[in-house]
């Protein structure tokens, strides 16, 4: 697939997912690509453009066999995403990028190491969490209190008495935009 910078670039595309995330993928190691221009909130959008939660641009590391820029809907920079990494790996070996199946990837929080396993999963080690020490109370409509933690990219935690009857989706969107 590809889609039109301007009307004379075109850039190829794949679109994966990892347990529910969907991703497209640029394989910019071969030639540049000004990141700076590209309009990411469109293309993420799900009834007018390609629709996707991140765009990972894959480009070539001194410190990694590949290297990942990843990039969230709205066009802001993410440091990390483990699923994201899982089809980093899977896209990179079956397209002749890295050629061992146990491979080192370069995201902005840092070096993870990906293996694509012999039962077809493709296992990805985030390293530690780095955690906040203690709660966090997050005023919104009424104070919310978080654990956060870190993989990356900021993770909060909120303990809830049933996840069937919590506002989880009005919860996670407030608390992502605090």
């Amino acid at each position: 697939m590809t889609i039109t910078l301007q009307k004379t670039t075109e850039i190829a595309f794949s679109k994966m997912h990892g347990l529910g995330n969907d991703f497209v993928i640029i394989d910019a190691t071969q030639h540049d690509l000004s990141i700076h221009n590209l309009p990411i909130a469109k293309w993420a959008d799900r009834h007018r453009g390609i629709g996707f939660d991140q765009l990972l641009i894959l480009t070539c590391s001194k410190k990694a066999d590949i290297a990942c820029d990843i990039f969230n809907a709205d066009g802001s920079i993410a440091e990390q995403c483990g699923n994201g990494m899982r089809c980093v790996a899977r896209f990179a070996y079956e397209n002749q990028l890295v050629s061992n199946k146990k491979m080192t990837i370069e995201t902005k929080a840092g070096i993870v190491q990906a293996e694509l396993r012999d039962d077809g999963l493709v296992e990805v080690d985030m390293g530690s969490p780095k955690l906040m020490p203690g709660w966090l109370d997050i005023p919104l409509k009424k104070t919310i209190r978080v654990f956060a933690l870190s993989m990356g990219n900021p993770h909060a935690i909120v303990w809830v008495d049933s996840i069937d009857t919590y506002p989880v989706a009005e919860m996670g969107r407030a608390i992502s935009k605090h």
